[in-house]
């Protein structure tokens, strides 16, 4: 009975390693096996573009739709600060 408390204790601790480095092979393998699969004459690159648009704080607020609510919600000395900028 003793025999199998200690294998069962054993195999409690050593299965999760084994489990985590079979995982860890698995997911290893299928991102290196999908990152070389494909077409690469094709280039993908996804441009953005962001407006050259700086805000402000108060600007930020004067454009919320519930603007007192949420000023009720800022510490004064903040909200000092942000309407200041």
């Amino acid at each position: 009975m003793l025999v199998f408390a200690v294998g069962s204790t054993i195999f409690a601790i050593v299965s999760p390693k084994i489990l985590g480095g079979a995982t860890n092979q698995i997911v290893d393998d299928y991102v290196s096996m999908k990152a070389y699969a494909g077409d690469h004459s094709v280039s993908c690159q996804m441009v953005v573009s962001l407006p050259a648009v700086t805000f402000l704080g108060a600007d930020v607020l004067e454009r919320l739709p519930n603007q007192s609510e949420i000023e009720v919600q800022i510490p004064s000395s903040q909200l000092d600060s942000i309407q200041k900028a």
